[in-house]
C-alpha cells in the first residue's frame, strides 16, 4: 500500500485505501485517501464521550501488567484527557493493570475495585485480533462475573463488536459502548432493501463489509463524477445519503503546516460512531 501510494504521488493519481489506516503509510501525499479512521481518532472519541458523562476520577484505563503497547495506549489516552479537560495533570484518568493469569485462572482479577463506588467507567483500548482478542474476551468475561450489582460502562474498539467470542450477555452486562467507523441499522428501510437485492443476486445475505464497500464505492464514484480526478480536494463538501456509512473526509497536515493549512500529508475519514447497547441491540450515536 505504501508503494502504491508513492506511485500515485509520483504520477498524480489518487489512491483510495479502503481498509488500512496509519499515519506512516503515506507522507506529503495529497493523492492518498484513507477511508478508515485512524486508531488515535478512535481513542480520542472514546475519551471525549466518556468525559461527557463521567468525572475523570471515575474513569479507569485497563491494560496488562508489563505490556509496552498497553502502556503506550494509556499515555495517549491520558494526554487526550488532559487536553480535553484543559488541565496540567498529565494523568487525570486512573490506570488499572491486570494480570493475565488472574484473568484466566484466578478467583479475582479486579481485586476490590468494584467495592469502590467510584469505579463507573472503563476504557479498553486494545484492538488487534492477533495480539489482543483473548485478553479482551477474558477482561469482559471476568469483569461481568466480578462486578456484582454494580452498574458500569465499558468503552472499547471494534474488536468488542466483531469478535465471535463476545456474546450479547456480555454486551448487556457491561453496558458496552463501541467506537466504530461504520454501523448497519437493521431497521433501516435502505438496509432491508439492500439485503433483499443482495440475496436475489448472490443467494446469500450480506456481511457488514458488503454495506461498507457499496457505500464507499458509491461515495467515491459520485464525487469522481462531480469533481473529476482531483475530487479529494472537494470531499469536505460532500453530502450523500448512503446506506449505512457516513464519511467525513478531512485534510491531514503535518505539524509545521497546521497553521498555514498547507503541506497536506494525506486525506482521511474522521467520522466515528459510538455504538451503545440498548434494548438488546446496538444503537449509533
Amino acid at each position: 500500500l505504501t508503494e502504491v501510494g508513492e506511485f500515485g504521488k509520483k504520477n498524480k493519481i489518487t489512491v483510495v485505501s479502503p481498509w488500512k489506516s496509519g499515519s506512516k503509510i503515506s507522507e506529503d501525499n495529497p493523492y492518498f485517501i484513507q477511508m478508515r479512521t485512524g486508531l488515535r481518532d478512535h481513542f480520542f472519541k472514546i475519551v471525549e464521550d466518556a468525559l461527557e458523562e463521567f468525572e475523570a476520577e471515575n474513569i479507569y484505563i485497563l491494560g496488562r501488567e508489563e505490556n509496552r503497547e498497553d502502556a503506550t495506549y494509556s499515555r495517549i489516552l491520558q494526554s487526550m484527557a488532559s487536553a480535553i479537560l484543559g488541565t496540567a495533570d498529565e494523568a487525570p484518568l486512573r490506570n488499572f493493570l491486570l494480570n493475565e493469569d488472574s484473568l484466566m485462572y484466578g478467583k479475582y482479577a479486579f481485586d476490590k475495585l468494584f467495592d469502590e463506588k467510584s469505579a463507573k467507567c472503563f476504557l479498553l483500548p486494545n484492538w488487534s485480533f492477533s495480539k489482543d482478542e483473548n485478553f479482551v474476551y477474558n477482561v469482559t468475561r471476568k469483569m461481568s462475573g466480578e462486578k456484582g450489582l454494580n452498574e458500569l460502562v465499558l468503552y472499547g474498539l471494534p474488536i468488542l463488536f466483531e469478535s465471535d467470542k463476545i456474546n450479547f450477555e456480555l454486551y448487556r452486562s457491561l453496558n458496552m459502548r463501541v467506537c466504530r467507523s461504520s454501523y448497519v441499522d437493521p431497521n433501516s428501510p435502505f438496509v432491508r432493501a439492500f439485503k433483499q437485492a443482495y440475496f436475489e443476486r448472490f443467494n446469500d445475505f450480506p456481511a457488514d463489509e458488503a454495506f461498507e464497500a457499496y457505500d464507499m464505492m458509491l461515495f467515491i464514484g459520485r464525487n469522481l463524477f462531480r469533481y473529476g480526478t482531483g475530487f479529494q480536494y472537494f470531499l469536505d463538501q460532500a453530502e450523500d445519503e448512503l446506506i449505512q456509512t457516513k464519511f467525513d473526509i478531512r485534510r491531514v497536515f503535518d505539524e509545521e503546516g497546521m497553521d498555514k493549512f498547507d503541506d497536506i500529508e494525506y486525506f482521511q475519514n474522521q467520522h466515528l460512531y459510538i455504538l451503545r447497547f440498548e434494548d438488546e441491540r446496538f444503537v449509533a450515536y
